[in-house]
């Protein structure tokens, strides 16, 4: 009996999280003093909207066991919330930047990282989901041809860097 308890101790577990409009509605706001005029398209492929992490924790506690994360959703659903609430015609989803009209923005974003972990409270452990993403955000000429301006955002350095076509 003791052996049964020491592998499953061992062969650890997984878990599954779901993507709760609770979740992001409690997340921190980013908001202006007045909302930008215009419109944002967020672009992401299918593949890049149902992408699913699953990893072991980057902590030593529950290291034995593993996270699956709708991350791809995840993201989808952070970025339209961001922009809806910076536009005043808010922010909807397109898979490719022919879906913009002239001088719209369109929105790219890209996972960059993530990780979880658990974090120690005293007796209690409590688990912690970070993403990091970046992207791109493009306006597109008359012609949509080509991108007028294109701005790369590294969050992992915290800054804009700027491209122009």
């Amino acid at each position: 009996m003791s052996g049964a308890i020491w592998l499953a101790l061992l062969s650890g577990c997984a878990t599954t999280i779901a993507v709760s409009p609770v979740d992001l509605a409690s997340a921190p706001k980013v908001t202006l003093d007045v909302k930008l005029p215009g419109h944002a398209i967020v672009q992401m492929s299918q593949s890049a909207q149902s992408l699913i992490f699953d990893g072991p924790p980057v902590t030593f506690e529950g290291s034995a066991t593993t996270l699956q994360a709708p991350i791809g959703e995840i993201t989808r659903r952070a970025t339209l919330q961001v922009f809806q609430s910076l536009f005043e015609g808010g922010a909807s989803m397109g898979e490719s930047a022919v879906s913009a009209a002239p001088g719209e923005l369109v929105v790219t974003p890209e996972i960059i990282t993530m990780e979880w972990g658990y974090q120690p409270l005293g007796v209690r452990i409590r688990p912690l989901l970070r993403v990091l993403v970046g992207g791109a955000l493009d306006i597109f000429s008359l012609q949509m041809s080509n991108s007028l301006l294109r701005r790369l955002y590294d969050a992992r350095k915290q800054e804009i860097l700027n491209q122009r076509k």
